[in-house]
């Protein structure tokens, strides 16, 4: 595995350094259309095994085109995002990117014009019209407003589960994490056999946004809380918005989290913990699967968010989620009708039934409808299998106000290393509101 580790990150070096002799000047002549893409699926991100050597064969498919792979950051923080922001005024952005689809994100690159709309695009071309028709695909994700225009077609979604240790429960007598009830009785269970009940990263952007989203949605259905958005984060609109800070604040009395929590900046520690065994469960997406040790994934359960007794009466077996990525193309480079149809061809075949078959194998969850191959993750298996069993409620960060995001994750933060408490935070929630744009 090391071997073929190395094998195909040395390809993905070769590609790279091919592509860019070829953009200075080493392969003129040739006649051939230049189809530049950047992604940052490359190194240990899950899908780089398969992703390298699939790029590699498609100009073998497409022979009229060369495709130059540039590599990109990878974490979404906001020097990553500045790099794309340079490179789009300095109109040095690559033909096709895949691309993190909150609005703030893409908000920059939108306003300069940068971005081409693939609306009427996605909604004529035969095989992109059947396999994106899901409202959720779209919705306040890579659009700006409901019915507007598209500025990517989805590369990669995403569900967020409890990732449950069954043999850490068992052993200490507790009952699965269903209910709030049954929460309250496994944290001082597991405790005392020197677990942590709950691993979480208070200053991770993804543990602590999505375990908030998970408890937002479990007080209040998507429409109520954007509803109670645009009022300022009225409480009489919707109460979800303080409910979800007195779970933060009882979790972390009871001593849920990890010490330190609130201050951890990665989730790297969190899965560390999970798979050594010293963390009962952790609620995270599906990106975290192929992280997840073969020897602890036999022994955990994927299950949605526990529900709570005063919570809202949705459907328990429902999950956050959404989509993740996009492959966002450059307006300009779509204006020109030969790289246009070379973008096109690059993307039916990046959005491939068989490329996700190989992803896969290592955890990705499935954007397309594709047979599952007898290599599959098993865990992934286990995810597939709740996801298609429920609806998809709307991740907190789809209602993207930047200022309100950095509150609620401060705010989190300082209830749960004692700091704040939940009634001043939601207060400051509902101030931030008020003045954000």
């Amino acid at each position: 595995m090391k071997h073929r580790k190395i094998f195909y990150l040395a390809l993905f070096v070769l590609l790279v350094s091919a592509g860019f002799a070829f953009a200075h000047g080493q392969n003129e002549g040739t006649g051939k259309t230049t189809i530049t893409f950047s992604t940052n699926w490359v190194g240990s991100d899950t899908k780089a095994a398969a992703f390298a050597p699939y790029l590699a064969a498609f100009s073998s498919k497409y022979p009229a085109y060369t495709l130059v792979v540039q590599s990109t950051p990878g974490t979404g923080s906001p020097d990553d995002l500045a790099k794309y922001f340079t490179m789009a005024s300095a109109g040095t952005l690559p033909d096709v990117f895949n691309f993190w689809t909150s609005l703030s994100n893409m908000a920059p690159l939108v306003k300069g014009n940068h971005l081409a709309d693939l609306s009427s695009y996605i909604q004529t071309d035969p095989v992109f019209s059947k396999e994106f028709d899901k409202p959720w695909m779209f919705d306040n994700l890579t659009r700006f407003e409901k019915g507007g225009p598209n500025y990517g077609i989805p590369a990669e979604f995403y569900f967020c589960f409890l990732y449950v240790n069954k043999t850490l429960f068992d052993q200490a007598g507790a009952p699965l994490p269903k209910t709030w009830d049954d929460v309250k009785k496994a944290i001082p269970l597991l405790k005392a056999k020197g677990i942590v009940p709950l691993g979480w990263a208070g200053n991770d952007g993804d543990l602590n946004t999505n375990l908030w989203s998970a408890f937002l949605d479990r007080f209040g259905p998507s429409s109520q809380i954007d509803a109670a958005m645009k009022a300022g984060a009225n409480p009489d609109v919707a109460p979800a918005l303080k409910q979800v800070y007195d779970v933060f604040q009882q979790l972390a009395s009871m001593g849920a989290f990890p010490q330190g929590a609130a201050a951890m900046a990665q989730p790297d520690p969190i899965i560390a913990m999970y798979n050594q065994g010293k963390a009962a469960m952790f609620e995270g997406g599906t990106w975290y699967i192929g992280q997840i040790s073969d020897t602890v994934a036999q022994n955990t359960v994927v299950m949605p968010m526990w529900t709570f007794p005063d919570g809202n009466p949705t459907d328990p077996a429902s999950l956050v989620g959404g989509v993740s990525m996009s492959y966002m193309v450059k307006r300009l480079s779509w204006a020109d009708p030969k790289k246009k149809q070379g973008i096109s061809d690059f993307l039916h075949y990046v959005e491939s039934p068989d490329l996700y078959a190989q992803w896969m194998t290592a955890g990705v969850p499935p954007l397309l409808p594709v047979k599952t191959p007898a290599s599959a993750n098993p865990l992934l298996i286990k995810a597939i299998a709740v996801e298609q069993n429920t609806q998809t409620l709307i991740n907190w960060h789809a209602f993207d106000v930047p200022k309100l995001n950095t509150v609620q994750s401060n705010e989190v933060q300082g209830i749960v290393n004692g700091t704040l408490s939940a009634s001043d935070a939601y207060n400051e929630l509902v101030q931030a509101a008020k003045s954000a744009e």
